[in-house]
């Protein structure tokens, strides 16, 4: 409807530049005064004076690192769409703004499970091509995610969908179990497509699958232990079933789960609709993602004796042996697939 830049005026009338209709009245004469010269230190098409009153910082062209200038993600350029400034992974799906401008996929979007170029490779799995490198240092042993005290985790190229069984299980021992915010594992990108598993603020045990969630009853879980949890869901019957320390202790029924999720398993962490949340204090190991519904006893089986690479429908299997840089080996397949 308007726009004023009190850059023409006639007599006490300002011009308004979206119409071109001199439309504002001034109360008195006098009340314009020639605007100081606009800096731009740092040279990224915005004003030093418009930074101040943001999060950017006017020193730096790209306050948060991501290889896109300040005016670009701000679309001060116009060469693509806003994205965030001061976050380097706008959407939070794990791919780095810059990075996802090279790949032609979204930055504002969680699309790490789509094909943005149509060549039949996911996004995760291209942004994974681009920025392993064979000088990359391996380094290997007996390793654990450990986040005690950090807001830490890793990204997977894993979707639950609601079409497709999955289970999801892992070991943890909590340095903390009370007092705290959620402590899980999954994904829960804001809509019915929750697939994620652990403790509350008080210790009771927390899960979603789809529409569905629960956190009530204690877990039992204590610090400086290790515990079992796993997640088998089947949308054949639709239902889902919680196991700690291989026992069932919940059964959801009459799942509400349609299409997929467009947040990826964290581990360590729940990837939520901004992105990580619900950060594990403690140590997490023997991370397994099923593309089928364990069983009770396989459930049992396979807590206590880890899968095989190729093993039927296993999807991942993280034990944190070996890295290549920030890269996690996914033992299942052989690939660095969870960063």
């Amino acid at each position: 409807l308007a726009y004023y830049d009190f850059s023409r005026a006639k007599g006490r009338w300002v011009e308004n530049v979206a119409t071109g209709a001199f439309d504002a009245l001034l109360s008195e004469d006098g009340l314009l005064s020639p605007a100081e010269a606009l800096a731009d230190t740092d040279g990224d098409g915005i004003p030093d004076r418009h930074e101040l009153a943001m999060c950017t910082d006017s020193t730096l062209a790209d306050t948060d690192g991501d290889g896109l200038s300040d005016g670009d993600e701000l679309g001060v350029s116009g060469t693509q769409a806003p994205s965030n400034a001061c976050r380097a992974d706008s959407d939070g799906d794990g791919i780095p703004d810059g990075d996802e401008t090279q790949l032609g996929s979204n930055l504002t979007v969680a699309d790490t499970g789509q094909d943005a170029d149509g060549d039949g490779v996911s996004n995760w799995s291209e942004y994974m091509a681009a920025t392993q490198s064979g000088d990359d240092v391996l380094v290997s042993g007996d390793h654990t995610l450990d986040v005690r005290g950090l807001n830490g985790y890793a990204t997977t190229g894993h979707h639950a969908s609601g079409n497709a069984p999955m289970t999801l299980m892992y070991w943890v021992n909590y340095a903390s179990v009370r007092g705290a915010a959620r402590q899980g594992m999954g994904s829960h990108d804001g809509a019915d497509h929750r697939f994620y598993l652990g403790i509350d603020h008080q210790n009771d045990h927390s899960s979603g699958i789809g529409r569905t969630y629960k956190e009530t009853y204690d877990s039992g879980l204590s610090t400086e232990s290790w515990s079992h949890l796993a997640l088998s869901y089947d949308p054949s019957t639709r239902k889902a079933v919680v196991y700690i320390n291989g026992q069932a202790v919940h059964t959801y029924s009459y799942i509400t789960f349609n299409e997929a999720s467009s947040r990826a398993l964290m581990l360590g962490a729940r990837n939520g609709e901004q992105g990580a949340d619900s950060f594990i204090n403690g140590q997490v190991d023997d991370v397994q993602v099923w593309s089928r519904a364990l069983s009770g006893s396989e459930v049992q089986g396979y807590m206590l004796t880890p899968p095989v690479a190729g093993e039927a429908d296993l999807l991942a299997y993280y034990d944190f042996s070996r890295a290549k840089g920030r890269w996690v080996e996914n033992v299942a397949t052989g690939a660095f697939d969870a960063l």
